[in-house]
C-alpha cells in the first residue's frame, strides 16, 4: 500500500507518495516562501486510511532567526510575541487533504485542537467578576492536554477540567454531558494583579508543556459597526478603580482596570456620567434637529492648547454652516490662555455634555477618547463618540514607529479616521501601508503643530540646550519596579555621558506621558522637565530620543538629532520594524554608549553643540521629502480642505 511521507532538508519540505512508479506529483515547498500561520492545503487522491487525521511531521525549523528574516512576515498580520517565538513546521491531515503551516511555538496546536464554547452569561459586582461558559475541547489527533486554566491576563487563572472529543458534538449530546461552567475571580484578586491594564479573557491549555491560548468572546449578528464592540459591556468602580468588561474587533472579552481619575470622584461627574443621565444625553441628541454641524476640537487629554488645534478651531468660528467648540480642562496652565474666547468649553461641564452628545465631528490631534476619560466605563458616551466623525489632525508625523500592531487608528478599529493629517508623499504611503487607509482620506497639508513652530530659527549660535526625550515601551508599562526599564537606564546612559560635555543646568530629560508618573518613583524625578514640551523644543539645540516623532519637530526649528538605539532589536521585536531605511533618519542613530561618547566629542567643543556637524546635507534633504511643508501655512491649508470636505 503506498503511503505520504515528508521530508525536510536544508529549509525546503518534500511532501510525496511512496509508490513503485516514479511520478513528479511531489509537493516542493521552500520554507522561506511561507508567510507565518497561513495554512496551506493539497488535497491528495486515495489518501491511506490508516494517515487520515494524522501528524506526518511536527520540527522546531533550527537556525531560525528572531527578525523573522527568510519569511514574508506582514507585521499588520501577526502579534508580536510572533515575531520573537521559536519556528515551527507542521505538517498534517485532515480527510482527504494535506496541510502544512509554519507557527509559533505558542501556537502550533492550536492548528490540531480547537475549542467550542459559548459564553452563556458574564457579571461584574463590586465582589467578584464571574464568567458562565459551555465548553470543550475537539481533539482528534488525540495529543496529550495535560493542565487547563481559565484565565484574566496571564497571571489570574482557575484550573479547570474540560471533556475531550473526536469531533464536534450536537446540542443535545452538549446538554447530556453536562459542560457548563462557572468561573470567578475575587475584585480583589484583579486589583492586586499588577500584571495587566487590559486583561484577555481566555482557557490556556497545555499540549507537550506548551500553553495555547483560546480568547473567548460574545460576537453579535445585528452589531452595527465592530467598533461598538469597544464599549463596556459592564462596569464598576471599586476601591479607587475603574473596571468593565469590553470587547475586540474580534468579539473577545477584555477586562479593563485603571486607577479612577481624580474627577471621578465628584459629584457632578459622577451625576453627568451616571447611567441614567447618559442615556436621557443619548436618546435626546437623536432626537435633535441640528441647522448647523457640530465640532468639537481638542489636543491630548483635553489639557492642552499647543497644537495648532485651538489656532484651527478659532479660524472656524467664521464657518457660516457650522457651530466649533474647543474643549479643555479648566485646571490646567493652557486654559487660562484662551478662557476668554466664547467658544472655549470648560470640560466635564453640563454644555460640554450636551455639545459632545450632539457633535457631528471630532477634530483632534488624539483619538476621539480624549475629548473625556480614557478607557471610560461609560457605555452611552462611548457608542455616541463612535458614531461621530473623526479628523485626526495629529500631533507627530508617522514616519519613525509602526503602528501596524498595536494602533487603535487601523481601518476598523475605534479611531479609524475619516480623515486623516499628513506631511508628505512619502508619509501618505506610509499611513496606507500601515493603517489601511485610503489615499483618498490622507489630507496632505502638512501638521497644524508645524504652523505655531518658527522655523529653522535654532543655529550655532544658539544657547547650548540639549533634551533627552525618549519615548514609551508598552511592554515596559507594568514593571513594579521601573529603575529596571531600557527607558530609565538608557536615559541614565546619555545622561551620564552628556554631563561631561554640557553644564547640568543645560541638559533637560522630557518625559513620555505615559511614564512620567513611574518615573517619579525613581532618581531622576528632580530633573524631569517640568513645563510644555512645546516650550523645551522651542530652545533645543540638540535633541537626543529613540523612536519619537518629535525628532521632526525639533530638526523642522534647526536643531540637531541623535537616535540613541540599544535595545532596537528588543523594540522591533514587540512593535514590528522601524520606518525609516537606513538612508531615511535625519541624524546619526548610535547603539551603544561608546559610540555615543564618540559622537559627543565630535559635536561638542567647550561646550558649544556644533550643528554643522549634526545637521548635515544628507538629513536636510531626506527631511524634505518626509515633511514638505515649512510655510508656516499647514492650518490655512487644513481649514480650505475641510471646508472643501464639508466639515466646518
Amino acid at each position: 500500500m503506498s503511503e505520504i511521507y515528508v521530508e525536510l532538508t536544508d529549509n525546503n519540505l518534500i511532501i510525496d507518495r511512496k509508490r513503485y512508479r516514479k511520478t513528479d506529483n511531489a509537493i516542493n515547498i521552500d520554507l522561506g516562501s511561507m508567510i507565518l500561520d497561513k495554512v496551506y492545503e493539497k488535497r491528495i487522491k486515495s489518501l491511506p486510511k490508516f494517515q487520515k487525521n494524522t501528524i506526518l511531521l511536527l520540527r522546531k525549523i533550527e537556525n531560525c532567526t528572531n527578525d523573522t528574516q527568510g519569511y514574508d512576515i506582514s507585521y499588520n498580520e501577526v502579534d508580536s510575541s510572533d515575531c520573537i517565538d521559536d519556528r515551527y513546521l507542521l505538517v498534517y491531515t485532515n480527510s482527504n487533504n494535506i496541510k502544512y503551516v509554519v507557527s509559533s511555538k505558542s501556537k502550533v496546536y492550536k492548528h490540531l485542537i480547537s475549542l467550542k464554547y459559548k459564553v452563556l452569561n458574564v457579571r461584574l459586582t463590586k465582589k467578584k467578576v464571574s464568567f458562565v461558559v459551555l465548553a470543550y475541547i475537539v481533539n482528534k489527533y488525540n495529543l496529550p492536554i495535560k493542565n487547563i486554566n481559565f484565565k484574566i491576563g496571564d497571571v489570574l487563572q482557575k484550573k479547570t477540567e474540560l471533556k475531550q472529543y473526536k469531533n464536534k458534538i450536537s446540542k443535545k449530546k452538549m446538554l447530556s454531558d453536562n459542560l457548563i461552567h462557572k468561573y470567578e475571580f475575587e475584585i480583589n484578586e484583579i486589583i492586586n494583579d499588577d500584571s495587566f491594564i487590559n486583561g484577555a479573557v481566555k482557557f490556556s491549555i497545555s499540549v507537550d508543556n506548551v500553553d495555547t491560548d483560546f480568547q473567548i468572546g460574545k460576537k453579535q449578528k445585528n452589531i452595527k459597526t465592530k467598533k461598538d464592540y469597544y464599549i463596556p459591556m459592564i462596569s464598576k468602580y471599586v476601591n479607587n478603580y475603574a473596571i468593565h468588561v469590553r470587547r475586540t474587533m474580534k468579539g473577545n472579552f477584555i477586562l479593563v482596570k485603571r486607577l479612577m481619575e481624580p474627577v471621578e470622584y465628584k459629584r457632578s461627574f459622577r451625576f453627568l456620567e451616571s447611567k441614567c443621565i447618559s442615556r436621557c444625553f443619548y436618546c435626546a441628541s437623536k432626537l435633535m434637529h441640528r441647522r448647523k454641524k457640530i465640532n468639537i476640537f481638542f489636543e491630548k487629554f483635553s489639557e492642552k492648547a499647543e497644537e495648532g488645534t485651538f489656532e484651527l478651531c478659532k479660524m472656524a468660528q467664521k464657518s457660516s454652516k457650522s457651530k466649533n467648540y474647543y474643549i479643555i480642562d479648566k485646571n490646567v496652565a493652557d486654559y487660562e490662555k484662551i478662557k476668554h474666547e466664547k467658544f472655549v468649553i470648560p470640560k466635564y461641564s453640563f454644555s460640554y455634555y450636551w455639545k459632545l452628545y450632539n457633535a457631528t465631528t471630532f477634530i483632534a490631534t488624539e483619538t476621539q477618547m480624549h475629548s473625556n476619560i480614557l478607557r471610560s466605563n461609560n457605555r452611552y458616551l462611548r457608542k455616541s463618540i463612535n458614531e461621530k466623525k473623526f479628523v485626526f489632525l495629529q500631533h507627530g508625523i508617522i514616519f519613525m514607529k509602526n503602528l501596524g500592531i498595536n494602533s487603535t487608528f487601523i481601518a476598523g478599529r475605534e479611531a479609524e479616521p475619516n480623515y486623516m493629517i499628513v506631511s508628505s508623499e512619502y508619509e501618505k504611503e506610509v499611513v496606507t501601508d500601515m493603517l489601511n487607509l485610503p489615499e483618498e482620506r490622507l489630507l496632505k497639508t502638512g501638521l497644524a503643530l508645524y504652523s505655531r513652530l518658527q522655523y529653522n530659527h535654532i543655529n550655532n549660535e544658539s544657547e547650548d540646550y540639549v533634551t533627552v526625550m525618549l519615548t514609551w515601551k508598552p511592554y515596559e508599562e507594568f514593571l513594579t519596579d521601573f529603575s529596571q526599564s531600557s527607558y530609565y537606564n538608557n536615559v541614565i546612559s546619555i545622561y551620564g555621558i552628556l554631563k561631561k560635555y554640557i553644564p547640568e543646568k543645560n541638559i533637560r530629560i522630557v518625559a513620555h506621558p505615559k511614564v512620567y508618573e513611574l518615573l517619579q518613583g525613581t532618581d531622576l524625578r528632580e530633573l524631569i522637565w517640568k513645563n510644555s514640551v512645546s516650550e523645551c523644543l522651542e530652545t533645543t539645540k540638540l535633541l537626543i530620543t529613540d523612536y519619537s516623532s518629535v525628532c521632526y519637530n525639533a530638526f523642522y526649528q534647526g536643531a540637531g538629532v541623535i537616535f540613541y538605539q540599544p535595545d532596537l532589536e528588543k523594540y522591533e521585536s514587540e512593535n514590528g520594524k522601524l520606518i525609516p531605511n537606513e538612508n531615511e533618519y535625519i541624524g546619526e542613530r548610535i547603539f551603544n554608549e561608546n559610540a555615543l561618547d564618540e559622537l559627543f566629542s565630535k559635536s561638542i567643543f567647550n561646550q558649544k553643540i556644533n550643528l554643522e556637524v549634526l545637521r548635515r546635507d544628507e538629513y536636510k534633504k531626506v527631511y524634505s521629502l518626509i515633511n514638505e511643508f515649512c510655510d508656516g501655512e499647514n492650518i490655512n491649508r487644513i481649514y480650505e480642505e475641510l471646508i472643501g470636505k464639508d466639515i466646518l
